[in-house]
């Protein structure tokens, strides 16, 4: 059985583009504000599942931010883990690795942060295992919310300034 995506959250400065190349599902999901962050509220798409792509099929879910750097990440499920294709620091070289461990009919949430290691801000990206408590509301959800569910991977840095 398929492993799906069925939320993103986008914690950065930055608005996100999600397309999957095998459903043909697309959505943008909005950067943070100040109000937004002064209510302790992250954007969010709603909630729709989005089965992820077989790494075998040639198709992917891609992650670009909106109006920046071009780079983007790719996202299949590689025998019940993520399967991560980006850049993974400067050199300008494409990479793929495996995170998680995924549960048949799983569905999970994609959280991006917005990381700053003193020299440029970069995009942390976590999966988190999706309970009804994180469903989105006006297009947000509850950062305390977001800190109870149960990650499944930690945070994946890429090389993606912006």
């Amino acid at each position: 059985m398929a492993i799906g995506i069925v939320q993103v959250v986008n914690n950065t400065s930055t608005g996100i583009r999600y397309t999957n190349s095998e459903s043909g599902h697309g959505f943008s999901v909005d950067a943070k504000t100040t109000e937004l962050a002064k209510a302790q509220l992250i954007p969010s798409s709603s909630y729709h599942y989005d089965q992820v792509p077989y790494k075998s099929s040639g198709k992917v879910i891609e992650i670009r931010p909106q109006g920046g750097e071009s780079r983007q990440l790719q996202i299949t499920d590689d025998n019940y883990k993520f399967n991560i294709t980006g850049y993974y620091d400067s050199s300008f070289v494409e990479s793929s690795d495996r995170f998680g461990s995924l549960v048949s009919g799983g569905k999970y949430i994609l959280r991006i942060d917005e990381v700053h290691d003193g020299i440029s801000k970069r995009l942390g990206f976590s999966f988190l295992k999706y309970n009804d408590d994180c469903k989105a509301a006006d297009n947000a959800v509850s950062s305390r919310v977001l800190q109870r569910a149960e990650p499944d991977s930690g945070i994946i840095l890429l090389d993606t300034s912006f």
